[in-house]
C-alpha cells in the first residue's frame, strides 16, 4: 500500500469520526434549542399570569 493510499484511509477515518461528532453535536444542539424555547413558552405563560396576579394584589391592596 503507497503511502498516498495510507494518507486517504485515514483523512476517511478522521472525516467519518468528525462527521459522528458533529452529528452528536447537531442533535444535541436541536433538543437544547427546543428545550429552551419550551422553557421560553412557559415562562411566558407564567410572568403572563404573575402579571395578572400582581395587578390583582395590588387592586385589592389599594
Amino acid at each position: 500500500m503507497s503511502h498516498s493510499q495510507l494518507e486517504m484511509r485515514y483523512n476517511k477515518q478522521l472525516m467519518s469520526k468528525s462527521s459522528q461528532q458533529w452529528q452528536k453535536f447537531a442533535t444535541f444542539a436541536r433538543t437544547f434549542t427546543t428545550r429552551l424555547e419550551k422553557s421560553v413558552i412557559l415562562w411566558e405563560k407564567y410572568g403572563i399570569f404573575a402579571e395578572k396576579f400582581a395587578t390583582t394584589i395590588f387592586a385589592i391592596a389599594l
